[in-house]
């Protein structure tokens, strides 16, 4: 048994007891925690925790991730803390925006009808909260560069729900709405300090590494049920999207049936989860045989289409990167996320991007209070969200409710108007002049500004048409997409001899010669593959013998393109 290091253990509790972040990140399978505190004048990394989230099928979602949360943060010290929780859902999203220049009261209004056709959901379920990057000049015009982060009401609800006690009424209107069907047997009664965005919180670890300072970076933080394409440049945010791709795909893409000289094989899911976690993404040269079952190169045949997938949607958003935003070159990309961990995956990536890709070390910049702090490499990445959170310095985006943020300050509050209220009514009395005279100046400045924007109108009109145009056009799916997609399935003895797109159908028709397998079980096969990848809605339309040999088989399939 390991000795326990006591002078260890009470720095640790004396820098727990002082002031404190705890990053917070509510996974769908673990929760991860971190904690940040300041050393020898540096902040610095002085405790985790990982907690899986155990399944219960007669037990309500929300219940058991309320256990694994109570019981990660049951050896914490939350009394001086900040606590911010990771905000990580498919619709919850990251916008930066160039507005005109306007005062912060009107600059939200203007920042909504800009990402108001951007978010994933309709706008009026929205959170939403914003920050000013910096001051920009375009053609000699004054301009706001904005980063914008929205996320729906629903998810804010649902996070809320495991800290804030029944009894409390934390929201007002349509957030409260949300709330009501939210509540849980026992939150924790602990108030938070921030809800962060994942794309802010890998900014956060990006800013702490030793980067060029002209490098544009690429992270793809790949989770277990969503995937997010973060670009950096200069340390700092410029494109976010989401991407439909996970480590759930490439588990359940290694469940599908194989023939083999031992005939069919089919993999369990808790098979499939051992073989993707040992294998990973096989080399074609490196072919052995798995479990006296398979071989590494079925394997590859079975990830293979799903990783191609992450491969194109990462380049559809540099196109989009490029194209739509002007942005620079890709210089690199790394790889965050327990998703991150699968074996080969960054050497597959790069030869298919042409591109330097790289698997993060999450904690290679960061302080931290001893080795054991963080046990292995696995439990760094699953903890890169957790440490992103508890590196914030709470300044910037958060979207916790606003009634929920002047909570947390409502004592301190109620001291102050108490002994204040003289002093401040004396105060106002004084502001009022200056206020006055300012708000002259404010309208002379607005009517100006309001005037150039009317100017500006005409070319808004024209990109927002182009970018209606742009976005019609990226849904249609291209024909090199589905040849390449059709390339790797196609199966000895099928020849396709007819292919026809038309919007996101494709008809497929062609002729099958009698073989080692049955043409009935190779078109079955051959219709099963096409669902595992860009195509779905898979129907076979026409099957009929040829005419001068008995043994072969016309047949006709139409498909949809899953342009999603």
């Amino acid at each position: 048994m390991a000795e326990i290091d006591f002078k260890k253990l009470k720095l640790q509790k004396k820098l727990a007891a002082g002031k404190t972040t705890i990053g917070i990140d509510i996974g769908t399978s673990s929760i991860n925690i971190a904690q940040m505190a300041k050393y020898k004048g540096k902040p610095t990394l002085i405790k985790t925790a990982i907690v899986c989230i155990e399944k219960k099928v007669d037990e309500d979602k929300g219940q058991t991730t309320l256990k694994a949360l109570n019981k990660a943060l049951s050896n914490f010290n939350t009394k001086n803390a900040k606590l911010a929780c990771v905000v990580n859902c498919p619709q919850t999203c990251v916008r930066k925006v160039i507005t005109p220049y306007m005062p912060k009261d009107e600059l939200k209004g203007a920042v909504g009808l800009e990402v108001k056709q951007s978010i994933p959901f309709p706008f009026e379920e929205a959170v939403l909260d914003f920050n000013v990057i910096e001051d920009v000049r375009d053609k000699g015009v004054e301009k706001l560069s904005v980063i914008v982060a929205a996320s729906p009401k629903e998810t804010i609800a649902q996070l809320l729900s495991y800290f804030i006690k029944k009894k409390a009424k934390p929201f007002t209107g349509a957030i409260s709405k949300k709330f009501e069907g939210k509540e849980l047997e026992n939150p924790l009664g602990i108030k938070l300090s921030g809800l962060l965005p994942m794309s802010l919180c890998i900014e956060n670890i990006i800013e702490k590494s030793n980067l060029k300072m002209s490098e544009t970076l690429v992270a793809v933080e790949i989770g277990t049920v969503v995937t997010e394409l973060n670009i950096f440049k200069n340390s700092r945010l410029q494109f976010s999207r989401k991407i439909p791709f996970s480590g759930q795909d490439i588990t359940k893409s290694l469940t599908g049936a194989l023939m083999t000289e031992q005939g069919k094989v089919e993999l369990t899911l808790e098979e499939a989860e051992q073989i993707k976690r040992k294998y990973g993404v096989p080399r074609v040269e490196d072919n052995q045989i798995v479990d006296g079952k398979i071989t590494t190169n079925h394997i590859l045949s079975l990830v293979r289409p799903k990783v191609e997938q992450l491969a194109n949607e990462i380049e559809r958003s540099f196109d989009f990167y490029r194209e739509e935003m002007h942005g620079d070159k890709i210089d690199r990309i790394v790889l965050f996320g327990g998703g991150a961990q699968l074996k080969g995956l960054d050497e597959f990536l790069s030869k298919e991007l042409e591109l330097e890709v790289n698997l993060a070390n999450p904690l290679e910049d960061i302080d931290i209070l001893d080795d054991e702090v963080v046990e292995n490499a696995m439990d760094a990445h699953k903890l890169v969200l957790a440490i992103g959170a508890a590196s914030s310095s709470m300044k910037g985006i958060n979207l916790l409710p606003v009634e929920t943020k002047g909570e947390s300050n409502s004592s301190v509050q109620k001291v102050a108007l108490s002994s204040g209220v003289f002093s401040v009514a004396i105060l106002l009395l004084v502001a009022y002049g200056v206020i006055k005279n300012k708000e002259m100046s404010l309208n002379k400045s607005y009517q100006l500004d309001n005037a150039e924007l009317m100017q500006l109108m005409p070319q808004l009109q024209q990109l927002k048409e182009k970018k209606k145009i742009d976005q019609l056009l990226a849904r249609r799916p291209s024909w090199s997409a589905a040849l390449k997609e059709i390339s790797h399935i196609v199966p000895v003895n099928m020849y396709l001899m007819d292919m026809d797109l038309n919007d996101n159908s494709l008809s497929l028709k062609g002729v099958i010669e009698h073989g080692e397998v049955s043409p009935e079980n190779l078109i079955s096969q051959f219709m099963v593959n096409l669902e595992r990848g860009i195509f779905n809605n898979v129907k076979l339309i026409k099957i009929e013998k040829k005419e001068d040999k008995l043994s072969a088989l016309h047949f006709e399939i139409k498909c949809q393109v899953n342009i999603k």
